[in-house]
């Protein structure tokens, strides 16, 4: 049955379909690498690796913090932290500025150590 309420077919025929590349393009590069992982996680057949290597990453930001890099992340965040949740694997990992990079870390390290459990 067709809901031409909720999702109409004329405007889901019109519909764009995103890509995480497509969004994590303007990203720094460490914050898009890690997103990256993050997204794909559950979809690449490894997941333990992929939240690994996205630990790695996230601690390089929070090691590596700067004015700059902070508030570029802050700008990528404002900007496209709405669509990166949208993304299976991040809709949980609720971020908006720079502050949340540590929060997001500690998720990963939690989702690795119940993994390896």
């Amino acid at each position: 049955m067709t809901d031409m309420v909720n999702h109409p077919p004329h405007y889901e025929q019109q519909s764009i379909r995103v890509e995480p590349i497509d969004i994590l393009q303007f990203a720094p590069f460490d914050l898009g690498n890690a997103l990256k992982y993050i997204i794909r996680s559950k979809h690449k057949g490894n997941e333990l690796q992929d939240l690994k290597k996205a630990e790695f990453y996230l601690q390089r930001i929070v090691d590596n913090e700067n004015f700059t890099h902070r508030e570029h992340i802050n700008w990528f965040a404002e900007q496209y932290g709405h669509l990166v949740r949208r993304f299976e694997g991040c809709e949980t990992f609720e971020w908006h500025t720079w502050a949340d990079v540590t929060r997001i870390l500690n998720d990963v390290q939690e989702r690795i150590e119940t993994l390896e459990k």
